[in-house]
Protein backbone atom coordinates (compact mmCIF):
# COMPACT_ATOMS: atom_id res chain seq x y z
CA UNK A 1 0.00 0.00 0.00
CA UNK A 2 1.42 3.24 -1.10
CA UNK A 3 2.54 6.11 1.61
CA UNK A 4 -1.08 8.39 0.05
CA UNK A 5 -3.35 5.27 0.18
CA UNK A 6 -2.27 4.59 4.03
CA UNK A 7 -2.34 7.82 5.02
CA UNK A 8 -5.58 8.46 3.49
CA UNK A 9 -7.32 5.49 5.41
CA UNK A 10 -5.51 6.05 8.59
CA UNK A 11 -7.76 9.35 8.17
CA UNK A 12 -10.78 7.99 7.23
CA UNK A 13 -10.90 5.99 10.16
CA UNK A 14 -10.23 9.12 12.39
CA UNK A 15 -12.66 11.00 10.84
CA UNK A 16 -15.52 8.55 12.31
CA UNK A 17 -17.54 8.38 8.90
CA UNK A 18 -17.72 4.76 8.93
CA UNK A 19 -19.68 5.18 12.44
CA UNK A 20 -22.16 7.04 10.34
CA UNK A 21 -23.52 3.01 9.39
CA UNK A 22 -23.98 2.40 12.66
CA UNK A 23 -26.70 4.98 13.24
CA UNK A 24 -30.77 4.12 13.27
CA UNK A 25 -32.81 5.06 10.23
CA UNK A 26 -33.70 8.54 11.72
CA UNK A 27 -30.36 9.27 13.04
CA UNK A 28 -29.03 8.59 10.03
CA UNK A 29 -31.25 11.09 8.09
CA UNK A 30 -31.36 13.41 10.72
CA UNK A 31 -27.30 13.55 9.94
CA UNK A 32 -27.73 13.74 6.01
CA UNK A 33 -30.44 16.78 7.08
CA UNK A 34 -27.98 18.62 8.38
CA UNK A 35 -25.09 17.72 5.99
CA UNK A 36 -27.61 18.90 3.34
CA UNK A 37 -28.58 22.52 4.98
CA UNK A 38 -25.40 24.05 3.13
CA UNK A 39 -25.24 22.22 0.27
CA UNK A 40 -27.38 21.91 -2.99
CA UNK A 41 -27.40 23.94 -6.55
CA UNK A 42 -25.38 26.92 -6.61
CA UNK A 43 -24.24 29.09 -9.67
CA UNK A 44 -20.64 30.27 -9.46
CA UNK A 45 -20.15 33.82 -9.50
CA UNK A 46 -16.59 34.20 -10.55
CA UNK A 47 -14.77 34.76 -13.69
CA UNK A 48 -12.43 31.59 -13.85
CA UNK A 49 -14.37 29.75 -16.64
CA UNK A 50 -17.56 30.42 -18.06
CA UNK A 51 -20.82 29.02 -16.69
CA UNK A 52 -24.52 28.29 -18.47
CA UNK A 53 -27.06 26.77 -15.91
CA UNK A 54 -29.93 24.66 -18.05
CA UNK A 55 -33.14 23.07 -16.86
CA UNK A 56 -33.12 18.81 -17.64
CA UNK A 57 -35.99 17.17 -16.32
CA UNK A 58 -36.87 20.30 -14.18
CA UNK A 59 -33.52 20.02 -12.32
CA UNK A 60 -30.56 22.39 -12.74
CA UNK A 61 -27.54 21.40 -15.07
CA UNK A 62 -24.19 23.60 -14.60
CA UNK A 63 -22.29 23.83 -17.72
CA UNK A 64 -18.71 24.79 -17.45
CA UNK A 65 -16.34 26.09 -20.12
CA UNK A 66 -12.93 27.43 -20.64
CA UNK A 67 -14.21 29.61 -23.70
CA UNK A 68 -17.60 31.49 -23.99
CA UNK A 69 -17.85 28.88 -27.82
CA UNK A 70 -19.21 25.57 -26.56
CA UNK A 71 -16.65 23.00 -27.23
CA UNK A 72 -16.83 19.95 -29.31
CA UNK A 73 -16.45 17.50 -26.44
CA UNK A 74 -18.06 17.31 -22.92
CA UNK A 75 -17.37 15.40 -19.86
CA UNK A 76 -20.36 14.37 -17.77
CA UNK A 77 -19.19 15.38 -14.14
CA UNK A 78 -20.79 13.24 -11.08
CA UNK A 79 -20.21 14.73 -7.53
CA UNK A 80 -19.92 12.27 -4.70
CA UNK A 81 -21.97 12.04 -2.32
CA UNK A 82 -24.13 8.40 -2.48
CA UNK A 83 -27.07 10.13 -4.09
CA UNK A 84 -28.35 11.53 -0.53
CA UNK A 85 -25.43 14.53 0.14
CA UNK A 86 -25.47 17.21 -1.94
CA UNK A 87 -22.79 18.88 -4.01
CA UNK A 88 -20.74 22.26 -2.66
CA UNK A 89 -18.93 24.79 -4.64
CA UNK A 90 -15.62 22.80 -3.60
CA UNK A 91 -16.42 20.61 -7.55
CA UNK A 92 -15.74 23.76 -8.92
CA UNK A 93 -12.31 24.06 -8.74
CA UNK A 94 -11.88 20.29 -10.52
CA UNK A 95 -14.05 21.09 -13.09
CA UNK A 96 -12.36 23.59 -14.11
CA UNK A 97 -9.34 21.94 -14.20
CA UNK A 98 -10.91 19.68 -16.48
CA UNK A 99 -12.01 22.16 -18.60
CA UNK A 100 -8.83 23.50 -18.96
CA UNK A 101 -6.18 20.40 -19.32
CA UNK A 102 -8.97 18.75 -21.47
CA UNK A 103 -10.53 21.06 -23.64
CA UNK A 104 -13.73 19.86 -22.96
CA UNK A 105 -16.58 21.54 -21.51
CA UNK A 106 -18.01 19.75 -17.99
CA UNK A 107 -21.62 19.03 -17.82
CA UNK A 108 -22.26 18.71 -13.64
CA UNK A 109 -25.93 18.00 -12.89
CA UNK A 110 -27.27 18.63 -9.71
CA UNK A 111 -29.79 15.36 -10.05
CA UNK A 112 -32.76 14.80 -7.60
CA UNK A 113 -31.28 13.28 -4.24
CA UNK A 114 -32.79 9.87 -2.94
CA UNK A 115 -34.01 10.86 -0.14
CA UNK A 116 -36.51 13.16 -1.61
CA UNK A 117 -36.84 11.37 -5.14
CA UNK A 118 -37.28 8.26 -6.68
CA UNK A 119 -33.76 6.99 -8.07
CA UNK A 120 -35.65 6.44 -11.49
CA UNK A 121 -35.73 10.40 -11.42
CA UNK A 122 -32.32 10.91 -10.63
CA UNK A 123 -30.87 8.00 -13.60
CA UNK A 124 -33.52 9.84 -15.71
CA UNK A 125 -32.42 13.44 -15.10
CA UNK A 126 -28.50 12.07 -15.21
CA UNK A 127 -29.50 10.18 -18.75
CA UNK A 128 -31.46 12.85 -20.41
CA UNK A 129 -28.06 15.29 -19.63
CA UNK A 130 -25.46 12.93 -20.94
CA UNK A 131 -28.18 12.56 -24.19
CA UNK A 132 -28.02 16.98 -24.48
CA UNK A 133 -24.34 16.48 -24.48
Amino acid sequence: MSIFASILRSVYKLSGAKKAFALTEDALRKEIEKQNRHRGVFTPTDRKAYYETITVNGFPCLIVREHPKPSERAILYFFGGGMVIGPDKGDLPVMRKLCRETGCDVWFPFYPLCMEHCITETYAMVYECYRKM
